[in-house]
C-alpha cells in the first residue's frame, strides 16, 4: 500500500491541481460552470463555447409523429368521407393502442350512429399506410351488390372502380364488396356487411372502406375482410 511522505506530498498536491484545473477547463468550456462569464476578470481567459452557439446547436424538436398522423388521417377523411358524415375537429376522438406497428383508433358520432377508424401511420409519421373507416346505421333493405354501391356512395366520396361481388361469411354474416388498385399501387375497397336475416325489420348495416399503401402490412391482402385476405370475393 502506497504512504505519502514528506518527499513526494509535493508531487500529490500538484497532480490534484492540475486535475482540477482540467475539470474547470472542460465545466467552463461546455458551460456548465461558467467562470469566465461570471468572474471575467480572474477566469475571462479561459476557453468556452458562447452561450448562443451552444444554444444553436441544440438539435430542434420534430414534431411528435402521432400528432402528424392525427393530422393527415384528418386530411384523409376529409378526401374520403361524405361531407354529411366528417366528423368536426373538437369532436373526433382519437384512442391510444399498444401495436407496435404505428396503429391508431378513431371514433367519432353521425347522423345515424357511430363512424369507427382504424389507420396506421409511418414511422416518421410522414404518411398512412392504412387506413380502415365503418359507419353502423340500420336499414330493411336486403343486401346486395346494387344495395352495396347505394349504401356505400352515401357514406364515401370515394368511386368504386371494380364490381361488387358478395360472399356468406362463416360467421353468418353477408359480405359485399368492390376491391381495386389504383395506378399509384395503393389498394382500395369499399363495401357493406350484415347479419343474415329474413326479418324485414330494420337491422345493423356495416358501410366500410379500406386502402393499403404498399408500406402496409395488409398490401398483399385481396379484401378489406381478414377472412377474405387470401381469396377476395370474387373467388
Amino acid at each position: 500500500m502506497f504512504y505519502p511522505n514528506k518527499k513526494n506530498t509535493p508531487l500529490i498536491i500538484i497532480l490534484i491541481a492540475v486535475l482540477l484545473l482540467v475539470l474547470i477547463i472542460n465545466l467552463n468550456y461546455f458551460n456548465v460552470l461558467r467562470l469566465s462569464q461570471m468572474f471575467p476578470n480572474l477566469f475571462g481567459f479561459l476557453p468556452h463555447v458562447s452561450y448562443e452557439t451552444a444554444q444553436q446547436s441544440e438539435p430542434n424538436t420534430t414534431p411528435d409523429a402521432n400528432q402528424r398522423g392525427k393530422q393527415l388521417f384528418n386530411d384523409t377523411v376529409s378526401t374520403i368521407v361524405s361531407v354529411s358524415y366528417h366528423p368536426s375537429s373538437f369532436s373526433i376522438n382519437f384512442h391510444e393502442t399498444e401495436s407496435d406497428q404505428g396503429e391508431s383508433l378513431a371514433t367519432w358520432e353521425t347522423q345515424d350512429g357511430m363512424a369507427f377508424a382504424r389507420y396506421e401511420v409511418s414511422s416518421g409519421g410522414e404518411n398512412l399506410r392504412a387506413v380502415y373507416i365503418l359507419f353502423d346505421y340500420n336499414t330493411n333493405a336486403s343486401a346486395s351488390s346494387d344495395m352495396a354501391l347505394q349504401s356505400t356512395s352515401q357514406f364515401f366520396q370515394v368511386s368504386p372502380k371494380e364490381e361488387f361481388y358478395c360472399k356468406d361469411l362463416v360467421n353468418g354474416q353477408l359480405y359485399c364488396e368492390s376491391f381495386w388498385t389504383e395506378e399509384d399501387g395503393t389498394k382500395r375497397g369499399t363495401g357493406i356487411q350484415t347479419q343474415a336475416s329474413s326479418s324485414q325489420e330494420p337491422r345493423n348495416i356495416s358501410v366500410f372502406y379500406c386502402q393499403f399503401t404498399q408500406e402496409s402490412l395488409s398490401y398483399s391482402w385481396q379484401s378489406c375482410a381478414p377472412e377474405l385476405a387470401q381469396i377476395g370475393t370474387r373467388n
